[in-house]
Parts: C-alpha cells; structure tokens; sequence
C-alpha cells in the first residue's frame, strides 16, 4: 500500500530515518534489491527488510 503524505509531511518524516535507512533508502533508489542491498552491506535480507518495514 503506498501512502500519500504532504511535501512539508514528507519532510519531517526523512529527517526522522536513521543513517542506515537513508543509506537502504538511496541504494533502492538506485534499483537494487533487497538481496543486492544486503550483500553490498554485509547483512542479512532480513535485516534489511526490516529497515523498509521502518521506513513504510
């Protein structure tokens, strides 16, 4: 489900992210996939699907 928020909402919410979901944030911006993300980082997809859990 993708939710639609406001530019000022959307805003406060990025400043919210920790370094490392911006960081998952820019590499799926990039195209990669959760697998590639995982072993560009050194962690586990579960991990990494955790952080985009965070981020939704």
């Amino acid at each position: 489900m993708v939710r639609h928020i406001a530019p000022a909402e959307a805003i406060h919410e990025l400043a919210a992210l920790t370094e490392r979901e911006t960081e998952i944030l820019q590499l799926v911006s990039t195209g990669l996939t959760s697998h590639q993300i995982a072993d560009r980082l050194n962690v586990t997809k579960a991990t990494i699907d955790k952080h985009m859990e965070a981020v939704r």
